[in-house]
Protein backbone atom coordinates (compact mmCIF):
# COMPACT_ATOMS: atom_id res chain seq x y z
CA UNK A 1 0.00 0.00 0.00
CA UNK A 2 1.30 3.08 -1.30
CA UNK A 3 1.52 6.08 1.52
CA UNK A 4 -0.48 8.86 0.85
CA UNK A 5 3.19 11.52 0.73
CA UNK A 6 5.37 9.66 -1.12
CA UNK A 7 5.66 8.55 -4.73
CA UNK A 8 3.17 7.55 -6.50
CA UNK A 9 4.20 6.44 -9.98
CA UNK A 10 7.59 4.05 -10.67
CA UNK A 11 8.96 8.09 -12.41
CA UNK A 12 8.49 9.18 -9.11
CA UNK A 13 9.66 6.14 -7.41
CA UNK A 14 12.91 6.27 -10.05
CA UNK A 15 13.58 10.07 -9.65
CA UNK A 16 13.50 9.73 -5.71
CA UNK A 17 15.99 6.45 -5.62
CA UNK A 18 18.45 7.50 -8.70
CA UNK A 19 21.08 9.18 -7.17
CA UNK A 20 21.27 6.48 -4.37
CA UNK A 21 21.18 3.70 -6.44
CA UNK A 22 24.26 5.08 -8.87
CA UNK A 23 26.07 5.86 -6.04
CA UNK A 24 25.99 2.39 -4.56
CA UNK A 25 26.75 1.36 -7.96
CA UNK A 26 29.69 3.50 -8.01
CA UNK A 27 30.76 2.76 -4.20
CA UNK A 28 30.07 -1.62 -4.73
CA UNK A 29 31.04 -1.71 -8.51
CA UNK A 30 31.16 -5.71 -8.19
CA UNK A 31 28.08 -6.07 -6.03
CA UNK A 32 25.63 -6.35 -9.11
CA UNK A 33 28.33 -8.54 -10.57
CA UNK A 34 28.60 -10.86 -7.97
CA UNK A 35 24.09 -11.26 -7.95
CA UNK A 36 24.46 -11.95 -11.92
CA UNK A 37 27.41 -14.56 -11.38
CA UNK A 38 24.95 -15.97 -8.11
CA UNK A 39 21.91 -16.31 -10.40
CA UNK A 40 23.79 -17.97 -13.51
CA UNK A 41 25.26 -20.30 -11.57
CA UNK A 42 22.24 -21.43 -9.46
CA UNK A 43 20.25 -21.60 -12.86
CA UNK A 44 23.39 -23.57 -14.29
CA UNK A 45 23.98 -20.82 -17.57
CA UNK A 46 26.67 -22.33 -19.96
CA UNK A 47 28.41 -22.14 -23.27
CA UNK A 48 25.34 -21.81 -25.64
CA UNK A 49 23.10 -20.43 -22.96
CA UNK A 50 20.83 -17.04 -24.32
CA UNK A 51 19.56 -14.41 -22.17
CA UNK A 52 17.58 -11.52 -22.54
CA UNK A 53 19.13 -7.55 -20.74
CA UNK A 54 16.02 -5.60 -20.20
CA UNK A 55 17.95 -2.67 -19.44
CA UNK A 56 16.72 -0.70 -16.40
CA UNK A 57 19.27 0.80 -14.90
CA UNK A 58 23.05 2.06 -15.25
CA UNK A 59 24.22 -0.58 -17.14
CA UNK A 60 26.76 -2.00 -14.47
CA UNK A 61 26.50 -5.37 -16.05
CA UNK A 62 26.86 -4.68 -19.53
CA UNK A 63 30.67 -5.60 -19.29
CA UNK A 64 29.44 -9.32 -18.19
CA UNK A 65 26.74 -9.90 -20.91
CA UNK A 66 28.17 -10.30 -24.33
Amino acid sequence: MQRPDGPTTYRDIFDARADRYHRAGGRWPNARLAELDLVASRLGVGPGWRGLDAPCGGGYLAARLP
